[in-house]
């Protein structure tokens, strides 16, 4: 059986790590010499909707591992409301 793609999509956390292809880079720009030689940018494709969000503003990849999930759980949320 089909999913309904009219259905809301999951944007819980287990769900977001499940569904995305997550890759880290060096992110350029201000920050230091910290972020300049560390791999701190995140970059989560979602798989099922093609959506790619990138998260570089903080110099720790932690951080910016989380603003990148819940950008993407916003996006994927209006991404909804449109259809």
């Amino acid at each position: 059986m089909e999913p309904d793609s009219s259905a809301a999509p999951d944007t819980s956390r287990e769900a977001l790590e499940r569904d995305s292809e997550i890759t880290f880079f060096i992110a350029s720009g201000p920050g230091g010499q910290h972020r300049n030689r560390n791999a701190t940018g995140v970059r989560l494709v979602h798989r099922p909707s093609g959506i790619v969000v990138t998260a570089t503003e903080r110099r720790s990849q932690a951080a910016n591992r989380e603003a990148a999930f819940a950008r993407l759980a916003a996006r994927l949320q209006a991404a909804a409301a449109v259809d």
